[in-house]
């Protein structure tokens, strides 16, 4: 017995040293100068083969599952979805094909746009409400204008009560330079503005009063007002009938200086003086007002007063502008 299993052990060392001494003259065989060539081929011979036994397997394996578990949804499958259901999955996909809002966007703009137009709105009354304080109101009556008796350009006697409508006086000489053309260019301005805002004429006489009596006589001042407005009327007087307008509105004059006693320039006031149908003092123009704000204010005040009544569209357009 014992002789019987050592002659099998004998065998089976036999084979296996055989076997051995095969698989080594086969790796010796192979091209040693790859280093680790022979050990790698061989791994992946084996690899390969038990890759294609997994394969056969897989094959097999679906072949027997039922063509309805085949044929999955792409939407039923989550993908790296995590812990998410079907249902979060599917509107997690539409969220991420949806763009912004359009709803949403104009509910912005409308939100954003109410806030320019209350802040706009804020500070426009805060402003209005800073100038109200600012300014100055006057207490009582002015002392400024009344009665008075003057020449016009044809000769004729004027009196303040020869006019029953708003009266304008500007106070220059004819051989004023600069200023005196100026500012009689601006009075017929005005007056074309007023009567085109207004559609009415004869709101307001406007004069122009000499502060020179002795060269400014009644030829003198037809003359030179002849180049300007025709409706604008020319006064003139003696020496005490102009020092007493000159007075009582309380215009300034002052004569310079000159080497002969008929060529001088007399330094005077740049005002427009705004006169009620009574004589009395509204408002004074300086320089700095130009025709189309004297024709804003002119027509305001006239409607204020009920003297004209409003233009519609004159209405529209101060409603929006403000």
């Amino acid at each position: 017995m014992i002789r019987s299993l050592t002659k099998k052990n004998r065998l089976q060392r036999f084979q296996r040293t055989t076997n051995n001494i095969h698989r080594t003259r086969i790796i010796q065989q192979l091209p040693m100068n790859f280093g680790m060539g022979p050990m790698i081929i061989v791994r992946s011979y084996c690899n390969n083969k038990r890759d294609n036994k997994s394969k056969e397997n897989e094959e097999l394996s679906t072949d027997q599952t039922s063509p309805d578990q085949s044929k999955m949804d792409f939407d039923e499958a989550p993908q790296d979805t995590g812990s998410l259901s079907k249902k979060s999955f599917k509107q997690h996909a539409k969220d991420q094909k949806k763009g912004p809002d359009p709803i949403k966007q104009v509910l912005i703009v409308m939100v954003v746009g109410f806030v320019c137009v209350a802040v706009y709105w804020f500070i426009k009354k805060k402003k209005d409400k800073d100038i109200k304080a600012t300014n100055v109101q006057a207490v009582g009556e002015g002392r400024i204008g009344g009665e008075w008796t003057m020449v016009d350009q044809d000769g004729i006697i004027r009196t303040r009560a020869s006019y029953d409508c708003y009266q304008i006086l500007y106070f220059g000489f004819t051989y004023c330079p600069d200023v005196c053309p100026m500012e009689l260019q601006k009075m017929t301005k005005m007056l074309n503005l007023l009567e085109e805002k207004s559609g009415e004429k004869g709101l307001v006489q406007c004069f122009f009063v000499s502060v020179d009596p002795y060269r400014d006589s009644v030829e003198q001042i037809r003359e030179y007002i002849a180049e300007f407005d025709d409706r604008i009327i020319c006064l003139t007087g003696t020496p005490k009938q102009v020092n007493h307008i000159v007075k009582s509105h309380r215009a300034f004059t002052m004569k310079g200086p000159s080497e002969r006693e008929d060529d001088y320039v007399i330094d005077h006031s740049v005002w427009l003086y705004l006169m009620d149908k009574d004589g009395k003092y509204i408002d004074i123009f300086g320089a700095d007002y130009d025709a189309e704000l004297i024709s804003e204010y002119l027509v305001d005040m006239f409607i204020e007063r009920g003297d004209i009544r409003p233009i519609l569209s004159r209405s529209i357009k101060k409603f929006f502008s403000n």
